[in-house]
């Protein structure tokens, strides 16, 4: 015969048991969650005209934040200040009209106008600027809570990350006079 206490002690655990097992961590269910982290990442390279850039940019999404690492490894072209976006589409062929063409527009799913990350409003794809050194090379860090890795509206995967010939002024619409693409990378779920 089982005693009463030691019954509660077994349902109890059992219920611990059960609780945990039916529990998803994914960020997609729980916002917020800190147990693992997504990754996507896009190798960028010239998009041809006498173009030579090459680098990456990585995306870890932890929790409810992602965090942006574009690194310009060379052909970064003059020194100073480029401009970096994420493109609509999935695409760094060139079309008509120049190169890296097909990657569309700025990511603007909400119709928003252009800025600085930082800045109200902007769009989801605004990353800012890059500064390049007089070796062609350059590293920045953005940080967003707008978009992510993981399935969903606002998911970067299946975009595109433009390295602009110049420096976005974060306020001329709707791309921050920018100027040419000569460098592109389709972002892909690692």
């Amino acid at each position: 015969m089982i005693e009463r206490p030691r019954m509660a002690l077994v349902v109890i655990g059992l219920s611990a048991v059960l609780v945990s097992a039916c529990s998803d961590d994914t960020p997609a269910a729980n916002s917020g969650s800190t147990a693992s982290e997504l990754t996507a990442k896009a190798v960028l390279a010239s998009t041809g005209g006498g173009s030579a850039v090459e680098g990456t940019a990585v995306f870890v999404e932890k929790g409810d934040e992602t965090t942006v690492t574009v690194t310009i490894t060379a052909g970064g072209g003059a020194p100073g200040e480029h401009g970096l976006h994420i493109h609509e589409k999935g695409s760094c062929d060139p079309v008509d009209g120049g190169p890296g063409l097909a990657a569309g527009g700025h990511w603007n799913p909400v119709d928003a106008g252009h800025g600085y990350p930082s800045a109200t409003p902007h769009h989801l794809g605004d990353l800012g600027n890059i500064t390049i050194d007089a070796e062609g090379k350059g590293t920045v860090v953005v940080k967003s809570k707008d978009f992510y890795v993981h399935d969903g509206p606002n998911s970067v995967v299946g975009h595109t990350v433009i390295y602009h010939a110049q420096k976005d002024d974060g306020v001329s619409q709707p791309v921050g006079n920018a100027g040419a693409r000569p460098g592109c990378g389709v972002i892909q779920k690692q």
